[in-house]
């Protein structure tokens, strides 16, 4: 594995706050996918984010570009918390 790819990057996780974020408000904001190199920011056809888990390093950038503080990065002691799904896990925790 090189060392650019996400996997090996890993050092937290995004979680989107769907509440705060324009795109699920009815605003069209692709701001953190144009901050994110690892590209773990899918979009579906309603144009709204959503945070690829196998993808996601959890560097930040998506954080900062953010105008109305939607993401956040978990760090790994979090991941256990009901509403987090870790890195490589497709299924939702229930």
């Amino acid at each position: 594995m090189a060392l650019t790819e996400p996997a090996e990057l890993l050092v937290g996780l995004a979680q989107l706050d769907t509440g705060r974020c324009l795109a699920y408000n009815g605003v069209l904001c692709m701001s953190c996918r144009s901050a994110c190199s690892a590209e773990a920011l899918r979009f579906d056809a309603r144009f709204r984010p959503e945070v690829d888990t196998e993808r996601c390093t959890g560097c930040g950038f998506c954080v900062g570009v953010c105008p109305e503080h939607a993401l956040r990065i978990l760090w790994p002691l979090e991941w256990s918390r009901p509403a987090v799904t870790p890195p490589g896990r497709r299924d939702r925790p229930g």
